[in-house]
């Protein structure tokens, strides 16, 4: 599969070379502001328009590859666990898997239901990512506790996060949301699962797998460049993002959609969730239901939080 691989040129002179990642020939940038994460987030998505799809993944820490949690922990779902719920009928009911005929369902059923695991914590051979990259970002954010079971907010502010852009092979035909890529299989969470899960389509998730043994021990081989953010920086562009797995926050940030910088109105837009608050943050934004069956926001300050349903993140810029 070809990628393009971003290096510093006019497109992202304000983003800063770190050198390459890790062993490999990959670059690794670092950048202080939003306005420079987002240019070279969409830099490097005009580079690889053509080789497949760019996706992302936020971590707390840089571990110098891209190990799945069956490779680095103990045990990995085995492949006949695999099997047998691929056969229990309530199970395939539940994840919707009986409702098509296609010649080969049985693999994608079986890809899919790797994919559920992989996203719902199980240790597998596959590994989790986003497609978008203010979701990458809260990943790198917060924190999992594994004695809680729950993420947890990152309060150094001169500690790092890292942003991986993945090159996924979607140059494919493509079977309810699954790529049978040359080494890869991919998964797009919210096409190949019912809408009632909501914790794939609030974190756009993705699941890649790879399709042996060799190509499942590591997927740094297809990173297109890893960016390093500095929690404080983060804080300061107002991505406080949503927490949870099934419950959220509406942030009102002050630079994330390139507006200005200090107090003012939100731009009056849509909560595609209901809001389970009125009222959010010492700004006092105000929350009003619409005839059109949604949530409307207005007035507020840079950092107001509003908690929603569903576990989406917004982002909103004041005007």
């Amino acid at each position: 599969m070809k990628k393009v691989l971003p290096y510093l040129s006019n497109a992202i002179k304000s983003a800063k070379s770190k050198g390459v990642w890790g062993h490999y020939d990959i670059p690794i940038f670092s950048v202080s502001t939003m306005h420079e994460f987002n240019q070279l987030v969409g830099y490097v998505k005009y580079l690889n328009a053509s080789n497949g799809t760019v996706l992302y993944r936020g971590q707390p820490k840089d571990w110098g590859a891209l190990k799945p949690s069956g490779n680095r922990e103990n045990g990995c779902v085995s492949s006949e666990l695999i099997s047998a719920l691929a056969k229990d009928k309530d199970f395939r009911r539940y994840l919707g898997l009986d409702s098509y005929e296609i010649s080969g369902w049985k693999k994608y059923q079986e890809i899919i239901i790797s994919a559920v695991l992989q996203h719902y914590g199980a240790n597998t051979s596959c590994m989790d990512f986003v497609d978008n990259h203010w979701c990458a970002l809260w990943f790198g954010i917060y924190s999992f506790d594994s004695c809680t079971q729950s993420y947890i907010r990152r309060e150094d502010k001169e500690s790092s996060l890292y942003i991986y852009l993945y090159l996924a092979d979607t140059n494919c035909a493509s079977v309810h949301g699954i790529y049978l890529g040359e080494d890869t299989y991919t998964v797009d969470l919210r096409k190949a699962l019912p809408s009632y899960f909501l914790r794939p389509a609030s974190q756009h998730g993705w699941v890649v797998c790879g399709n042996d043994v060799e190509h499942s021990k590591d997927y740094a081989g297809n990173v297109l460049c890893v960016i390093e953010v500095k929690v404080g920086d983060a804080y300061m562009a107002g991505v406080h993002l949503c927490a949870g797995r099934e419950s959220g926050v509406f942030v009102l940030a002050d630079d994330c959609f390139g507006g200005g910088s200090g107090g003012g109105t939100v731009w009056d837009r849509e909560i595609p969730y209901p809001a389970q608050a009125d009222r959010c943050g010492a700004g006092g934004c105000i929350v009003s239901a619409g005839d059109d069956g949604f949530r409307h926001v207005s007035g507020g300050e840079s950092g107001d939080v509003l908690p929603l349903a569903g576990g989406c993140i917004f982002l909103y810029g004041i005007g």
